[in-house]
């Protein structure tokens, strides 16, 4: 008895001692997961700040008008009061910590800053980068005209609705009135989606203008959703006349451009005098005075005409990244004028861009397939080198780098394969991107093992020709992260007198494309669209055919098989309630009459007064037999000038349906009042005859008449 005791106690002690140890390993694995948790929340918004500091550089690099669309990921936690724009920084406050990047210039407009993906615009501006969503586009990034002396000029620009929604335009002057006056021919509008709208814009100068005057439009969009705001920089230039005076205008002129890049341009050569002014020449000088070549000189200048004046611009090989300024000058001995020449050298790295967001896997994981090379200035770019890196420090299969691909080209092969050591791959022949010129299909990294199982990472390093290099972004293999779905509309607990609904929604995802979304309704899957765009609304379209009240929800699937409904939206509902047809019919006889030998009842009025559309199935015709002394018989029922029911030979108003021709529909808001028609075969209007209808619907819901006395 003893020893069963003491082998109770023990047993006692040993389960005491492991759900102490349970609990303890509980409390670690909890711990570590929370953690981990605030990692990935900080480093999404670490990558997202970057990403679009990268952007706004690069934009801002290319001069102004250069603009570029930006996907980022908001995570959960963040402070939005604490985040957005800060001068010239991106901020994303998360777990009451800043996560920012800066950028090399000041910042205007506004970033959304709520949970979940976006795409943003990022615009060069004179002096600032412009960030905002952009439905609302300009066909130009800056209006700028010269004029003389009381003078007018006019010049136009384009509005362009590109969202689904359609916006009330306001726009609003910001310009010094006085030796010049700036007037639109419209300052408020209407754009529907797709539409665009052309405004005109009007200067006009005083006798005492000269010089430059500036000032920008403010172009203000509301949209139900929201508010969009955008700027149009206006400049106007007046040239002043007066004896002897040679004018050049523009008086500045600034170029972006790269080593070994020709740049040919113009400038006005003016006389603004009485007189022809003769043997006007040219001579540079400064830091790029070496750069231009000889001006051809111009013999003969009529008085106040102008000539168009080339020159001819390039930048030797080389040429340190950086700004350069000379002044071309113009004389005839005794007047002249210059223009100042800024030339600002940019890396072949400044226009290139590169996106993860169209690539893919193969089947078997070997290869990273499809990602985007882009060529954003409008000079050729060469990639002479590149570095694969990151992929081995997760990597369990010892892959190694064999291949590398673009556009279908092998462009560095190693038979043996090769690990992500730091590494030049020199690109055969080098491989050149020409203006404006992006690949997306084809651009391939090629393993000899799976690369795309063991949580691994890349990024790549491209060396250009000129020397620059331009590091992509880490790309996440594995992406675990799930769609962000959100319900637009119907509200929940919305009801409709409809049986057509329409369903809208937004879905994105930072890491992934959207494969596919699915409308479910009381849980299961009502039907699927596989052509999604991220980031604006999406819709589906259903119809009921029965009242009642339902679930509704939409589920996404991203291109990694990641799925996901729209969480705190999982139990919306909506009332389907139509009414009776017989409801929304209306009639009157108030219309009606009997054409002249009184063997038809014309014109009466039937009406839909409902938003759908209503079905008349069958009719009665009663009471006119009860008086009528010529034993009259109902030959045909027209609606709408369409014999609906003809009786042949004629019946008489026994309570029996008259079934209608193919069911007469009436359109929602719609009424018939001439030609419907009841046809008799003798008179019907001499006896006191008396009538009424009975109307039946699809719904199975009737209509009685009032009685018509004639």
């Amino acid at each position: 008895m003893h020893k069963k005791g003491q082998a109770a106690t023990e047993l006692l002690i040993i389960l005491a001692v492991s759900i102490v140890v349970l609990i303890a390993i509980y409390s670690y694995s909890a711990t570590s997961i929370a953690g981990l948790q605030k990692q990935q929340i900080v480093e999404t918004a670490q990558i997202s700040v970057q990403d679009l500091a990268n952007a706004a550089n690069d934009v801002y690099a290319q001069g102004v008008g250069a603009k570029k669309r930006v996907f980022y990921t908001v995570p959960t936690n963040v402070d939005q009061s604490k985040s957005g724009i800060e001068q010239n920084a991106f901020v994303i406050n998360v777990l009451e910590s800043d996560v920012y990047a800066g950028v090399n210039t000041c910042l205007l407009g506004s970033l959304p800053v709520d949970q979940g993906g976006h795409f943003i615009w990022l615009t060069a501006q004179e002096q600032c980068v412009f960030v905002g969503i952009e439905n609302i586009s300009l066909n130009k990034t800056s209006s700028y005209v010269t004029l003389n002396q009381n003078d007018s000029e006019e010049d136009t620009v384009t509005l362009t609705n590109n969202g689904t929604e359609a916006a009330d335009i306001f726009l609003t002057r910001n310009w010094t009135e006085g030796d010049v006056n700036l007037s639109l021919d419209t300052y408020s509008f209407t754009l529907n989606p797709s539409q665009s709208q052309l405004v005109t814009l009007t200067y006009t100068s005083g006798p005492t203008a000269s010089g430059t005057y500036a000032g920008n439009i403010s172009v203000d969009a509301a949209f139900a959703s929201g508010d969009e705001n955008n700027s149009l920089p206006v400049t106007a230039e007046v040239l002043v006349s007066g004896g002897g005076v040679l004018a050049i205008f523009p008086a500045t002129r600034t170029s972006n451009l790269m080593s070994n890049n020709i740049d040919n341009n113009s400038f006005e050569t003016c006389n603004n005098s009485n007189n022809t002014l003769m043997n006007i020449s040219f001579s540079d000088s400064g830091t790029i005075a070496n750069w231009i070549d000889p001006i051809s000189t111009i013999t003969s200048l009529g008085a106040g005409m102008c000539k168009t004046t080339n020159y001819t611009l390039t930048v030797p090989g080389a040429t340190s990244a950086g700004s350069y300024t000379g002044i071309i000058t113009a004389t005839d001995g005794t007047n002249s004028d210059e223009i100042e020449i800024t030339v600002i050298v940019i890396e072949m790295k400044d226009c290139f861009n590169f996106d993860w967001s169209t690539a893919s896997f193969d089947g078997p994981g070997k290869h990273l397939d499809n990602w985007t090379i882009e060529n954003t200035c409008d000079s050729t770019i060469s990639i002479s080198q590149m570095k694969v890196r990151k992929w081995s420090e997760n990597d369990l299969d010892n892959a190694l780098l064999d291949k590398i691909k673009l556009n279908n080209n092998t462009r560095w092969q190693d038979g043996a394969g090769v690990t992500d050591a730091d590494i030049w791959r020199d690109i055969d022949a080098d491989f050149t991107i020409a203006a404006a010129t992006s690949y997306s299909n084809n651009n391939k990294l090629e393993f000899n093992d799976n690369i795309n199982d063991d949580y691994e990472e890349f990024y790549i390093v491209f060396g250009f020709s000129d020397g620059s290099s331009y590091t992509t972004p880490v790309y996440p293999v594995n992406d675990l992260d799930l769609p962000i779905v959100t319900l637009e509309a119907p509200a929940d607990a919305n009801t409709y007198d409809s049986y057509n609904t329409l369903f809208s929604y937004n879905v994105t995802d930072g890491n992934s494309g959207i494969a596919s979304c699915e409308l479910l309704i009381n849980g299961a899957s009502d039907q699927t669209d596989n052509s999604i765009t991220e980031g604006i609304t999406q819709s589906f379209t259903k119809t009921f055919t029965s009242n009642a009240t339902y679930g509704w929800d939409v589920n996404c699937t991203d291109d990694s098989t990641n799925s996901n409904e729209s969480g705190s939206d999982l139990n919306r509902q909506i009332t389907i309630n139509v009414p009776l047809q017989s409801t929304n019919f209306n009639f009157s006889w108030s219309t009606a009459s009997f054409d002249g030998p009184g063997k038809h009842l014309d014109d009466w009025t039937i009406e839909n007064l409902g938003s759908s559309t209503i079905t008349i199935t069958r009719m009665k015709v009663r009471e006119w037999s009860v008086n009528d002394n010529d034993n009259a018989k109902l030959k045909k029922i027209k609606l709408n000038n369409n014999t609906r029911w003809d009786g042949g030979g004629g019946v008489t108003d026994a309570d029996i349906w008259r079934d209608i021709d193919a069911d007469f529909t009436i359109a929602a808001a719609t009424a018939y009042s001439n030609n419907n028609k009841l046809e008799f075969t003798k008179k019907v209007n001499d006896d006191g005859e008396d009538f009424y209808l009975v109307f039946e619907f699809s719904d199975g819901s009737t209509y009685t008449t009032s009685t018509y006395d004639p």
